[in-house]
């Protein structure tokens, strides 16, 4: 938001200070979050950050995640963790995800699927793609369920990063108080020339009028002075 403020008497509208810190991006960026380390096996809650959000991750069935030599977060049967929930602090949208070929957590045919409020991307597979339906708005402080679903065969992923879209913020320019005061002193030299200048014009018409006021009486008492002296004359 960016504040104007006018000056009728200069005939135009002066950009003013900006008043706000901070303002939204129009377009959100785009952040990676990378699931290969930092967290350790066993853990029963995690959290990344994307931006200026930053998404917890957390009641995996069964009680805790399973980070299997790093190649991040497990999602399976049998030992892993067959769902999780995930709840980012501000809106997100989730793009796109990249899975493991370590063989350890990558096995078996098995799908998964995001529900929650106002949303639900089945049958996403079990190879590096998109969000089915993306981009999945995840809405701030609401919990999304990410859920496997295998056909009876032990199966498993495990997601190396997700792509996702969250706000970011840039700094508005606020300027430096000697601005402000160097546009308020510019305004008022303005304003004061204006006012000189019109000053030395009304002096002008003023000594116009005044000489040409001399001139007419000085004509005047000439005419007035050269018919005495006839009269003079004459007599």
């Amino acid at each position: 938001m960016i504040i104007k403020t006018f000056f009728p008497m200069l005939g135009a509208s002066v950009l003013s200070a900006s008043v706000v810190a901070f303002s939204p991006v129009a377009n959100a960026a785009t952040f990676v979050i990378d699931f290969t380390g930092g967290v350790a096996n066993g853990v029963t809650s995690f959290e990344r950050t994307a931006g200026d959000a930053t998404g917890r991750f957390f009641n995996p069935e069964g009680g805790v995640f399973s980070f299997v030599n790093d190649a991040g977060i497990a999602l399976g049967s049998g030992v892993f963790a067959g769902s999780f929930d995930v709840s980012f602090d501000q809106d997100v949208e989730l793009i796109s995800y990249t899975i493991s070929d370590d063989p350890n957590v990558n096995f078996g045919t098995m799908s998964f699927e995001i529900t929650g409020l106002g949303l639900t991307s089945s049958g996403n597979s079990q190879t590096s793609s998109d969000f089915v339906g993306q981009p999945l708005l995840l809405q701030a402080n609401e919990i999304y369920a990410v859920t496997g679903n295998f056909p009876g065969e032990p199966s498993a992923l495990a997601f190396t990063t997700w792509t996702l879209d969250a706000p970011a913020t840039e700094p508005v320019s606020v300027p430096e108080p000697s601005s402000i005061i160097g546009l308020g002193m510019l305004t008022i030299f303005g304003i004061s020339t204006g006012f000189k200048r019109k000053l030395a014009q009304a002096k002008k018409k003023y000594n116009l009028i005044a000489n040409l006021y001399s001139n007419f009486s000085s004509f005047i008492w000439g005419i007035f002075l050269s018919t005495i002296k006839l009269g003079v004359r004459r007599v």
